[in-house]
């Protein structure tokens, strides 16, 4: 017997019920497979409008300028030594007009100006001891720092005074130096430097001293320095015309001109350098003489130069009641002294006299003056004649107070007075041409 399957067997078996008789119910089947996705559906209605958001940040539109600001405080030294901080000094923007945009330097020299607009801006620095300097073009970006360096051309603080001498120093006599100084950063240091054109040679006691001392060079040195053009020396011509100077043959005194005066002055160059590290320069200058007539009659102060040819002899110094008055190197052909009190003063060396007047008069031009000069006056006592001699030259002539003139494109004169006693006058004159000898009125036999 064919064996059917159960679930056929089952089938037919309520199909026979349903025929007539009752059947027992089957265990249910299983779930039926999910059905496919529904299609999509109408967009929704749209929704109302947000709230408003926060306001954002305001956009970046300034920038700054930063910088460092330094000096030189000698700027002529080399090698230059380094830069200084530039300190306290105002630094002001002065491109922005609605408002004052400033700062100042530190101990450091730095400066910064914050919050500047972008564009193109104008700096000053200045302050007290600074010389103002303007910068210009300097561009500011946005969110950025523009650096500005700069050497600043600081003021020299420092102030110095030479010391003005109260009296000629003198001849072969110590003289002290001396500088006022003010201003600037104490302390001071001093450098001293002796001027080459000085008529001697001279030692400082120190250079680095604030008030060295010195001592001036005698007379006689001086003379045959021959740095004071033609004092106590005349011209003279060898055969060639080649002139040359050799020591006056005139007995009488001997004149110092302004020129001769300056020849005559030693001249010191001080530099002072203060603590910041500024320098001052100056001169300090130290005659060792005064202007000098150079004949018979002199004003009290005055230096009086006598002119002994040839003297070796200890000269005899006269002079009146009340006067402290010094010879000075009296044993030499050019002794001096300065005379102190109205009166006659004579010095006797040999078989040569020579005597002076001090008056306490001034005056205006004690040497030589631009158009005429009573160069000398000399006393000579021969026969009762008394020679009183004048020089003449042109304005044009470079002028030596010995007598001797230099060519000058013109005729220069040399006029000779004779006074005598009897009142009658004779007066010669000796003219020389540009470049020819002079004829020296000493050489003639009449003035010897």
């Amino acid at each position: 017997m064919t064996r059917l399957p159960r679930r056929l067997l089952i089938t037919s078996l309520c199909v026979s019920l349903l025929a007539g008789s009752a059947c027992s119910g089957g265990k249910g089947g299983d779930s039926g497979v999910a059905g496919a996705a529904g299609a999509t559906g109408a967009a929704g209605a749209t929704g109302a409008t947000g709230a408003t958001g926060a306001t954002g940040s305001n956009g970046v539109s300034v920038g700054s300028i930063t910088g460092m600001l330094t000096y030189q405080p000698n700027p002529a030294a080399s090698p230059l030594p380094a830069a200084l901080a530039a300190t306290n000094v105002t630094v002001t923007d002065v491109s922005i007009i609605d408002s004052v945009v400033s700062t100042t330097t530190d101990a450091a020299g730095m400066f910064t100006l914050g919050n500047i607009p972008a564009g193109i801006h104008s700096l000053v620095f200045s302050g007290a001891g600074w010389a103002t300097l303007r910068v210009d073009g300097i561009s500011v970006l946005a969110t950025k720092a523009t650096v500005v360096n700069k050497l600043l051309p600081a003021s020299n603080p420092i102030v110095t005074v030479p010391v003005a001498a109260s009296a000629p120093a003198g001849f072969n006599a110590q003289a002290t130096l001396g500088v006022t100084v003010s201003g600037g950063t104490p302390p001071y240091t001093y450098r001293w430097v002796a001027a080459l054109s000085n008529p001697t040679a001279v030692t400082l006691s120190s250079s680095s001293a604030a008030a060295p001392t010195f001592t001036t060079g005698s007379l006689a040195a001086v003379i045959a320095g021959n740095k004071a053009v033609a004092l106590g020396r005349v011209s003279t011509f060898d055969a060639n015309g080649v002139m040359s100077y050799g020591p006056d043959p005139q007995l009488g005194f001997l004149g110092i001109s302004a020129q001769q005066l300056l020849q005559l002055t030693y001249n010191f160059t001080v530099t002072v350098t203060d603590a910041t590290g500024f320098v001052k320069s100056a001169t300090v200058a130290v005659p060792p003489a005064t202007l000098a007539q150079g004949n018979g009659v002199v004003p009290l102060g005055q230096t009086v130069v006598a002119n002994l040819p040839g003297n070796s002899t200890i000269a005899t110094f006269t002079r009146p009641g009340g006067s402290v008055a010094t010879l000075n190197e009296a044993g030499t052909a050019n002794p001096w002294f300065i005379p102190d009190v109205q009166g006659n003063y004579s010095l006797t060396a040999g078989g040569s006299v020579l005597q002076v007047n001090a008056n306490s008069f001034t005056s205006a031009s004690p040497s030589w003056q631009p158009l005429l000069q009573v160069h000398a006056l000399r006393r000579h006592r021969r026969a009762g004649l008394e020679l009183r001699r004048e020089r003449c030259f042109d304005p044009g002539a470079h002028r030596q107070p010995d007598g001797l003139l230099e060519p000058a494109g013109r005729d220069d004169h040399l006029r000779v007075r004779d006074d005598r006693r009897r009142g009658d006058a004779l007066q010669r004159l000796v003219c020389r041409l540009p470049h020819h000898r002079l004829q020296l009125a000493r050489q003639q036999r009449w003035l010897r």
